[in-house]
């Protein structure tokens, strides 16, 4: 399944948090599952729509809120044999286990 994968999002203040989430719901962004990911201090969430427009959509967001160390990207998520959580970038194509 794709996903957004929202590096350094536990970085934000909860104002931001918040206001990120209701800059969602105010586009009518639908989130099917959202999942905190310590190890990179990121968020992934899986949404009903088109994943890649949605990247750009939210890559502009965090622009416009002068929030350069936040790092969006598409992803693939899978489990591997050993149960743990693989996430593979699809632009770049590199993976990272969790």
């Amino acid at each position: 399944m794709k996903c957004i994968f929202i590096e350094n999002y536990l970085q934000l203040t909860t104002k931001q948090k918040v206001s990120f989430f209701n800059y969602l719901k105010k586009n009518k962004f639908k989130i099917l599952q959202e999942e905190i990911i310590f190890e990179e201090e990121a968020i992934i969430l899986k949404f009903e729509e088109n994943i890649l427009d949605l990247e750009l959509l939210i890559k502009e967001y965090f622009k416009k809120q002068d929030l350069q160390d936040i790092n969006v990207d598409v992803v693939k998520k899978h489990n591997s044999k050993l149960n743990k959580l693989i996430l593979t970038f699809i632009k770049t194509n590199k993976s990272i286990l969790l």
